[in-house]
C-alpha cells in the first residue's frame, strides 16, 4: 500500500491503491478533532467536567491545558486517549492505589457525565462542528448508510456533545471510551456492533465495508487492527505527515472535501 497524499481545494481525498469505496458501507466517526474543533466549547466543557469530577472523588485538583490544538495534563499529551485512559492517568497522578482505581474510575465517569449534562443542556453549539461534518453526515444518512461513532468519549458524554452540536442520535451506533483504554478495543466493539445489526437486517457487512474517519495516528492504527478502512483527516493536532506515516487508506485536509459518494460508491481513487 502506497502512502496517501494530501488533498487541496475541494478535491476528493487522495488515497492508496487499496482504497475502493463500496456501496453499502458503514461509516464511524471519531469526535474530538474529527467532528468537533479542537479546543472548542464542548471539548472544554467535557474536560472541565472531568477535572471537577476527579477532584471531587480524589480530593486532588486536576488541570488540563491546550498547546497548539493538543490537550495535555501535566506533560502528558492526551492525543488518542480515551476517557477511561485519561481518568486512569489522573488517578495515577493523584497517587490513588491501583486496587482503588476501578471503583474511583466508575465514580468519576458517572460524576463527569452528570456535570456535563448540566453544563451543556440547552446550549446551541453547532458552531463547534468542523466545516463539512453536518453536510457529510446528512448525505450519508439520506443515502441509507449506517453512521455512528468510534470515540474515546464516554457514551453519555458523546450523547451530550452530539445533541448540543446538532447531530443528535449519532451516538446510537458505535463504541465508546467508558471502559476501554485502548482505541483498538473501541473500534473492534464498534465493528462488532455494526456487523451484528447488519446481519439481523439481512445485509451482511464485512469489515472492509466499514470506514473509520479519524484525526489521529491512533485512529489509523486501530482501524488497521480491526481490519477496516480508515480515512484520516488533518483537522486535529496531528500533522498530515504523522497521519500519512501511520498508513491510512486515504487522507483529507478536512471533511469539507469529502462526499458520501467518496465513501460509498465502488470507484477506486488513485
Amino acid at each position: 500500500m502506497t502512502s496517501p497524499t494530501r488533498t487541496t481545494g475541494g478535491a476528493r481525498p487522495h488515497s492508496s491503491a487499496g482504497w475502493e469505496p463500496r456501496r453499502g458501507a458503514a461509516v464511524i466517526f471519531d469526535i474530538d478533532g474529527t467532528i468537533l474543533r479542537p479546543g472548542c466549547r464542548l471539548q472544554r466543557a467535557h474536560m472541565g467536567a472531568m477535572a471537577a469530577a476527579a477532584a471531587e472523588v480524589t480530593g486532588v485538583p486536576s488541570a488540563f491545558r491546550y498547546r497548539g490544538g493538543d490537550l495535555f495534563v501535566g506533560e502528558h499529551s492526551l492525543s488518542g486517549y480515551t476517557d477511561a485512559g485519561t481518568i486512569e492517568l489522573l488517578l495515577r497522578i493523584a497517587g490513588v492505589p491501583r486496587e482503588h482505581r476501578p471503583e474511583q474510575l466508575v465514580r468519576i465517569t458517572e460524576t463527569m457525565c452528570r456535570r456535563l449534562a448540566e453544563d451543556v443542556g440547552g446550549l446551541d453549539c453547532r458552531g463547534d462542528l468542523l466545516y463539512g461534518v453536518a453536510r457529510l453526515v446528512a448525505e450519508l444518512r439520506s443515502a441509507g448508510v449506517p453512521v455512528g461513532l468510534s470515540t474515546g468519549n464516554a457514551r453519555a458524554v458523546a450523547a451530550c456533545k452530539m445533541g448540543a452540536a446538532g447531530l443528535p442520535g449519532l451516538e446510537a451506533r458505535g463504541a465508546f471510551g467508558d471502559h476501554h483504554q485502548a482505541r483498538e478495543d473501541i473500534v473492534r466493539d464498534a465493528v462488532a456492533g455494526l456487523r451484528k445489526e447488519a446481519a439481523e437486517d439481512g445485509r451482511p457487512l464485512e469489515p472492509h465495508d466499514i470506514v473509520l474517519v479519524g484525526d489521529t495516528p491512533s485512529d489509523v492504527r486501530a482501524a488497521r487492527a480491526a481490519g477496516i478502512r480508515c480515512l484520516a483527516v488533518a483537522t486535529g493536532a496531528a500533522t498530515e505527515q504523522l497521519l500519512r506515516e501511520a498508513g491510512p487508506d486515504a487522507l483529507a485536509e478536512s471533511l469539507a472535501e469529502v462526499s458520501a459518494a467518496d465513501l460509498m460508491h465502488p470507484a477506486a481513487r488513485h
